[in-house]
């Protein structure tokens, strides 16, 4: 008898601790199960940030290689871009580090001479930003302003320019200030803009003297110690005609 109740305790202990190893074994795959799923729900997440554009409502954006998107300069397919510190690309007019350049997504930022969606002509330069500037093409001067856009054509002309510099009033009454030049109103008429590719701006005829005829010109200095520097000489001056 005593042996029977023996092995009936060894029967019922290691029924016991069969059990409780085997509800361990199942705790176990019950957890490594969760972290799986848990595991592929992450790698779904990272699968939606892929590499490439991405677009968030009207905006877009562009990840790189590890899923981030993009910030600052980026050449894509041969265009240059440029996205913000959120990664939004820039899109139409932008300024960045105080120079105005154009963007889309099919060109990125825009280069030479482009016509836009307004059906306005700008003059973006081979750096993409614009500026006042002339450009000679098929025998034509045309004229972008300050802000790129195609203002006016022009005509070449040699001139034998000198400075001067004062107080007086000019011609149609104004004060004299840089920028101003005094012209043969018969041939330069009072009011035109005339553009000197040796400063590389452009001038307005205000102002007359008895000297001077025909395409010679006299441009305002701020000093005395400027007229001398610059003195007298043959420059090119480009007159300008404003597209109607």
């Amino acid at each position: 008898m005593f042996n029977l109740k023996k092995k009936l305790s060894a029967i019922v202990l290691a029924s016991m601790m069969l059990l409780s190893s085997t509800g361990f074994v199942f705790a176990n795959e019950e957890i490594n199960d969760l972290e799986t799923v848990q595991i592929e729900e992450n790698v779904e997440r990272t699968s939606l940030n892929e590499a490439g554009w991405v677009k968030r409502g009207d905006s877009l954006y562009y990840n790189n290689e590890n899923g981030n998107p993009t910030t600052g300069w980026k050449v894509i397919d041969g265009n240059n871009y440029y996205f913000n510190k959120d990664g939004k690309m820039a899109s139409g007019w932008t300024e960045i580090n105080r120079k105005t350049y154009y963007f889309n997504k099919e060109k990125g930022m825009h280069t030479g001479i482009q016509r836009l969606e307004n059906g306005k002509t700008y003059n973006f330069g081979k750096n993409g930003f614009v500026g006042e500037s002339i450009v000679r093409q098929n025998g034509k001067i045309l004229y972008f302003n300050e802000r790129g856009k195609l203002t006016s054509t022009g005509k070449s002309y040699k001139s034998n320019a000198s400075a001067y510099s004062g107080h007086s009033t000019t011609a149609t009454g104004q004060k004299p200030k840089w920028g101003t030049i005094a012209v043969d109103p018969k041939v330069i008429p009072y009011g035109t803009k005339v553009y000197i590719p040796y400063f590389n701006r452009t001038f307005v005829a205000n102002d007359c003297g008895g000297a001077i005829k025909g395409t010679k010109i006299d441009i305002f200095m701020n000093s005395r110690k400027e007229c001398y520097k610059f003195g007298r000489r043959n420059i090119e001056i480009i007159v300008l005609n404003d597209i109607k």
